[in-house]
């Protein structure tokens, strides 16, 4: 169960957080649970989705299909190889997905549907068929998904959505991309360098990171598909964790100029930039409320780091958090109601999550190893983070509640993982 404890109420309404902790080495034991259905979670059958013909595919779609109906909590799926209207009806479900797909070659034939329990009949508009490649098969998989999302609770789901990161390895580190569940991970970056804090532009299509190319850290952009990077600050400006504005028209960033460490503001169209924070103390770790008028950094102004907020005219400045040794890294919820972020608790770094409007703080993870770069799915139901806890750092998800705690990744020493703003495109 989460820890709780308390903090002052807050005057501002918004706070948004960055993430990039330190780590240090844990334990190789492992260390996770899998994932469950959520508290309130609806009930829904599912009959495995049958092959028909001789062709086959690598992938288990009905893992792929629970796994993104049970990871954000918002069904109970109970699989069966036949409908079970007693069993299920005892349960609670009113409704189940089933299907089938035949593949020739290349080419993959996938029906999903949603049907009534009562009537055994399709729900309107719940049936889906697709033609693809097969290689899309995860894909559509997680398309139905969201659609099951959007039926049931009406929200956008986020089993389309991507996930930056960085991988590290022989002394270099550069950006990779990820679906959300950990499928389908590919180099973004090639810069045979250090590339870090990767961030996505607020439409999705562009990848920001900091490169140390220029032998100093610097803002870089690359787009999707493309192999060459392009710098984003002007030459011999040391800069790094950009984050752009939810509308897309600014960017923050860190700017280190002689002994000061500070929060600058770059504008998009015309490339000029002008600083929000003027203090001794160092800066850090900046990004933006959900509405884009505050932004939420780290600052040791206090003598120990905490959380701040300042408006995105400079006005305005207030602390966000008042207990922990150190506390960093925290992001905003899509919704604009909590903050998560990372502090330090007996040595190590753990999650805890923020509720703005009554002052309560929850601690969502512990045990062993650090626990950093807190990032929330754009539905708000997931919280995409890293952790040593295994003796390499590696991806995880975690519900806001700390239930449902997944490994992703099991390849690789993986870090900073920044989830896309939304349901993307095919590529």
């Amino acid at each position: 169960m989460a820890k709780r404890t308390t903090v002052p109420p807050l005057r501002t309404a918004f706070a948004l957080l960055l993430c990039a902790a330190i780590a240090s080495p844990a334990s190789a034991e492992e260390n996770y649970i899998e994932s469950s259905a959520g508290a309130g979670a609806i009930a829904l059958g599912m009959l495995d989705i049958s092959q028909e013909g001789r062709g086959t595919l690598s992938e288990d779609l009905n893992s792929v299909l629970v796994h993104d109906l049970e990871w954000p909590g918002r069904f109970r799926v109970l699989r069966s190889a036949r409908v079970e209207k007693s069993r299920w009806t005892a349960e609670n479900v009113f409704s189940f997905v089933h299907g089938s797909y035949s593949v020739s070659g290349d080419s993959l034939l996938l029906e999903l549907e949603l049907s009534d329990l009562v009537s055994m009949r399709t729900v309107p508009g719940m049936k889906r068929v697709w033609k693809i490649h097969r290689k899309q098969a995860r894909r559509a998989v997680h398309e139905f998904a969201d659609m099951l999302a959007k039926q049931f609770y009406g929200e956008e789901g986020a089993a389309t959505t991507k996930v930056l990161f960085v991988r590290r390895g022989g002394g270099k580190r550069e950006i990779w991309m990820m679906d959300y569940d950990g499928a389908n991970a590919r180099q973004i970056t090639k810069d045979g360098n250090v590339a870090m804090l990767p961030a996505w532009s607020a439409d999705g299509k562009t990848v920001h990171y900091s490169s140390f190319l220029d032998g100093h850290a610097a803002l870089r952009t690359i787009g999707q598909g493309r192999s060459a990077s392009a710098p984003l600050t002007p030459k011999g400006v040391h800069a790094y964790g950009g984050r752009e504005s939810p509308d897309g028209t600014k960017t923050v960033y860190v700017r280190e100029t002689g002994s000061s460490t500070d929060l600058w503001l770059m504008d998009m169209k015309t490339g000029k930039s002008e600083r929000l924070t003027f203090h001794s103390a160092t800066e850090t770790s900046p990004d933006w409320s959900p509405n884009g008028e505050s932004v939420v950094f780290t600052s040791d102004r206090g003598g120990r780091p905490q959380l701040y907020t300042i408006g995105a005219d400079g006005s305005g400045e207030e602390r966000l958090t008042f207990t922990g040794t150190y506390v960093e890294s925290g992001v905003w919820s899509p919704a604009g109601d909590k903050v998560a972020y990372c502090a330090m608790t007996e040595g190590q770094f753990s999650l805890f999550v923020l509720d703005l409007a009554t002052g309560e703080t929850a601690q969502i993870t512990s045990g062993r190893g650090n626990d950093e770069s807190p990032s929330w799915s754009p539905d708000g139901r997931m919280i995409i983070f890293a952790s040593d806890r295994t003796g390499v750092s590696q991806l995880y998800l975690i519900r806001p509640d700390g239930t449902g705690l997944v490994q992703l990744t099991r390849e690789g020493n993986n870090a900073a993982p920044r989830w896309s703003p939304g349901t993307q495109k095919k590529e």
